[in-house]
C-alpha cells in the first residue's frame, strides 16, 4: 500500500534534465567550457548525456546504444569526437561528441 509520502516523491520531477539542457546549450555556445563535478562518476555521467544531447540535436533522433542503424555523424575535423576516460558508471555511451570526462587521476598522462 502506497502512502502519502510514497505519492509526493512520485510526483516530484527531477531537475537534472533541465540542468542537463542548460549545461549543453552553454557549451554548445562557447569554444571551450569546463565543468566541475562533485564526484567522477557524476562528471563522467553528466559527459555521457551531454554528448546524447548533442547527438539528439544533431541527428533529429534520440540515440539507442542498442540500434546498429542509428544515424551515423559526420563531424568535422575541428569537432573530432573526444573519448570520454576511464567511464566508472553504467552508461552506454553516445558518440563523444561534445563532452569528455577528465579528472585529477588522470592528469599526468594528458
Amino acid at each position: 500500500p502506497a502512502t502519502d509520502g510514497d505519492a509526493a516523491q512520485a510526483e516530484k520531477p527531477s531537475i537534472w534534465p533541465h540542468v542537463e539542457e542548460r549545461i549543453a546549450d552553454l557549451v554548445q555556445s562557447h569554444r571551450s567550457t569546463i565543468v566541475f563535478a562533485n564526484s567522477r562518476r557524476l562528471a563522467e555521467r553528466l559527459c555521457n548525456r551531454l554528448n546524447e544531447i548533442a547527438y539528439e540535436r544533431a541527428t533529429g533522433t534520440a540515440f539507442d546504444p542498442d540500434n546498429p542503424d542509428s544515424p551515423a555523424l559526420d563531424l568535422p575535423e575541428a569537432h573530432a569526437p573526444a573519448e570520454v576516460m576511464a567511464q566508472s558508471g553504467a552508461a552506454r555511451g553516445a558518440p563523444a561528441l561534445l563532452a569528455r570526462a577528465h579528472h585529477g587521476s588522470v592528469s599526468k598522462e594528458q
